[in-house]
């Protein structure tokens, strides 16, 4: 699975370099504490003229959705108003339970999907698009 992140600046590579070091950090501890193994492939960037492109390429076998909002939670804490988010429409964060209950979901038929397919999703308007690439 890749996770991409946008930034509306460019990146220094000390910056991505503590990125990666602090997603590691974390990743480890939430690891020890759940006795989960995790493997993060991949985690680099691209600069895309004045944004920068972050991303993270994990196993979906053993991801769970605590280790995404983890994830998530860190890009969001490092960057703030520096991350590209949408916003989506009022009302729709209203069900966190659902939320969680989606997000699983969406983990599970990923695992149970074959893995040569080219998916690529976004969020727009609080709906997720999903298209074969």
């Amino acid at each position: 699975m890749r996770l991409s992140f946008l930034l509306t600046r460019l990146l220094s590579e000390d910056e991505f370099t503590r990125l990666e070091s602090l997603l590691r950090r974390s990743l480890d501890a939430y690891a020890m504490l759940e006795r989960r193994p995790y493997s993060i492939c991949e985690l680099r960037s691209e600069e895309l003229g004045t944004v920068t492109s972050i991303e993270l390429t994990r196993d979906v076998a053993s991801l769970v959705q605590q280790e995404l909002a983890l994830i998530i939670a860190v890009v969001r804490d490092a960057y703030g108003e520096d991350l590209v988010i949408d916003r989506g429409e009022a009302g729709l964060d209203e069900d966190p339970a659902f939320q969680e209950e989606l997000i699983e979901q969406m983990l599970d038929d990923l695992r149970g999907c074959k893995q040569d397919r080219n998916l690529m999703a976004f969020r727009e308007e609080g709906r997720v698009l999903v298209f074969n690439k």
